[in-house]
């Protein structure tokens, strides 16, 4: 898992550098973002372009590779002529769903909404992590984005937790022996000295 998180990493480093600007003023809302699901099961990935500009055409993209394409017509075309991957319902370039259906291990990878203006600037969305893989620790397909932020938020808890458990402990130790080594000061080296002359002395007059 850890190998295939690095290698989408890479992907997107790649896939994404034209253009992530969603968010921003004629961008694209793509959703969701991660989605972890095993084989066979379906998948759905938004592409919503905002109507600030006119846009002529919207592709979605797998890293490089033309997925789909819905035109200003709102025509269709799918490019790798798959009878798994559909669009349904009502199809415009302002908003259209991809259905990716039985889907395999073959499908994991970096998806990206990416369109272009009539002003020829380029505009695309957030992407989407797909990951499929037989070692998921649920029964049902689900948006991997919310598994995350679920175990980010337990792990963050469980600190928060330990800090709030640990940091008195380590005040009131430190505590302790500061006290201890005010109460137990070392003596100086000459009082040790003169502690020695003292003694010498006494057993001196001892003796004579």
């Amino acid at each position: 898992m850890l190998l295939i998180s690095v290698s989408l990493c890479y992907l997107v480093s790649l896939a994404a550098g034209t253009c992530l600007k969603g968010n921003g003023p004629g961008g694209i809302r793509q959703h969701p973002r991660q989605i972890l699901i095993k084989p066979g099961g379906t998948v759905n990935i938004s592409c919503t372009a905002e109507h600030t500009k006119n846009v002529e055409g919207v592709h979605l993209l797998k890293r490089f590779d033309k997925i789909v394409y819905v035109n200003s017509d709102n025509k269709f075309h799918n490019y790798v002529k798959n009878i798994r991957i559909n669009v349904f319902g009502n199809v415009s370039v302002y908003n259209f769903t991809v259905t990716i259906s039985n889907v395999t291990e073959s499908d994991t990878g970096f998806y990206l909404c990416d369109g272009m203006e009539e002003d020829d600037n380029d505009i695309c969305g957030e992407g989407t992590v797909l990951i499929v893989t037989a070692n998921t620790f649920c029964d049902n397909s689900r948006n991997a984005s919310d598994s995350s932020a679920n175990h980010l938020i337990s792990l963050v808890v469980v600190i928060v937790m330990l800090s709030l458990f640990l940091i008195p402990i380590l005040i009131f130790a430190i505590y302790r022996i500061y006290e201890l080594q005010m109460k137990n000061p070392r003596q100086p080296l000459n009082s040790v000295y003169e502690d020695m002359r003292q003694t010498l002395r006494r057993n001196t007059m001892n003796n004579t």
